[in-house]
């Protein structure tokens, strides 16, 4: 009888035991799968992780507080030119350089000085720049990373999305200067144009070569080029001539694809200068176009300069996917996702690729339209930005 009771005082020492364990056990499992979660998370948005980023969080959460007048989704700027930078905005006046989020939480303000300046935003830095000056300056959300007086007047500067940067400038006794720098801002490449004037420049997605649309002149002729620069050479490895209207805008792809935009249509190129599209505008009026996306190309194009637009959306090759109408004119198009957002003189509207309808609304003296993320549209002008959120 005493060996029994033993037992079964033992029983009840062990079963609570065993009960922690398997508590030990569950709660390291989830742990573990809490870890695996967060590892997951951190690979899918690593593009999105780094210090400027948690910089803005951190100063997000410690500032609390807007520096820029906001009310309504309204964000009031002095004049000047405004891009959408990752959550938020980055705004180049005569004045300065203001940084900030979509909530007017200021980041940046930094002296500018420019004439007449220009701003491009990527997904890692600001380039700003005085068109036919001589000041450039790229920044992130809170530092100015290089800042430069060009030898001659800037005629444009592109940067891609790795942060290499084509500045074109005017040139004493050349017609044209172009200027690379890699993402460390080291000049790595320069070219002195004797015969040809620079429209456009821009570095491919690679970093390994640049692409130009000039004017060649021999002569009493002129004709308009594609040219095709290794980083790593010095002559031109290939060019393209056009018998029309010169290009007005480089655009260099991921897929190594390069797009030339004329007034009459789009040429797409593959890294050989051989032709592998084409897609023409058949006597309508380009009003506004992205070229930005991998596989899509959108041209908002009209029977007359100031008719109802149509949207087209065409591939590299110059096949029409979708298309669709606007009972507007068209004064700035943006595309994400799925998702094609159209600026127009009357109103603005989101659509799908098939055109169905998704937000609409009637902006006042509006510039330009941009996504942020695809769940919000940001209607700008040359005072406000108006934060939108889509369904």
């Amino acid at each position: 009888m005493r060996r029994r009771d033993d037992i079964l005082e033992q029983e009840e020492v062990d079963t609570p035991v065993q009960s922690k364990s398997t508590i030990k056990y569950i709660r390291y499992l989830l742990l573990l799968v809490m870890v695996m979660v967060a590892l997951i998370l951190l690979f899918t948005n690593r593009e999105q992780i780094n210090g400027d980023n948690f910089r803005r969080l951190m100063a997000k959460i410690n500032i609390g507080v807007s520096s820029v007048a906001t009310e309504d989704g309204y964000l009031r700027f002095n004049a000047g030119k405004t891009v959408v930078y990752k959550d938020g905005f980055a705004h180049a006046s005569v004045e300065k350089l203001l940084i900030t989020d979509k909530n007017g939480t200021e980041f940046q303000n930094t002296p500018l000085g420019y004439r007449n300046p220009c701003i491009y935003a990527n997904g890692r830095y600001v380039l700003a720049y005085d068109s036919d000056g001589s000041g450039l300056m790229v920044a992130d959300s809170f530092s100015v990373l290089f800042e430069k007086q060009m030898e001659d007047p800037i005629i444009t500067a592109r940067m891609n999305d790795h942060g290499y940067l084509a500045v074109v400038t005017e040139g004493d006794g050349f017609l044209a200067k172009v200027y690379v720098y890699d993402s460390s801002f080291k000049e790595i490449y320069r070219y002195r144009s004797m015969n040809r004037y620079i429209l456009d420049a821009a570095v491919t997605e690679d970093n390994k070569s640049i692409v130009l649309s000039a004017m060649n002149i021999e002569g009493n002729e002129i004709k308009p080029e594609i040219l095709y620069f290794r980083l790593d050479k010095e002559k031109v490895q290939w060019s393209v001539a056009f018998e029309e209207t010169p290009c007005i805008r480089i655009v260099t792809k991921g897929n190594g694809t390069i797009c030339g935009l004329f007034s009459w249509g789009m040429v797409s190129l593959n890294k050989k200068g051989k032709e592998i599209g084409r897609y023409s505008f058949d006597n309508q009026v380009l009003q506004c176009y992205s070229l930005d996306d991998n596989s899509r190309n959108i041209f908002v194009v009209s029977a007359s300069e100031n008719g109802d637009a149509n949207v087209v959306v065409c591939n590299e090759k110059g096949k029409v996917k979708d298309t669709f109408s606007l009972d507007y004119y068209g004064i700035d198009v943006d595309y994400h996702e799925g998702r094609i957002a159209v600026l127009g003189n009357m109103k603005c509207g989101v659509y799908n690729t098939f055109g169905k309808k998704l937000w609409e609304d009637t902006p006042e003296s509006a510039e330009e339209i941009s996504f942020m993320g695809r769940g919000a549209v940001v209607v700008v002008s040359d005072t406000d930005c108006v934060y939108n959120g889509i369904n």
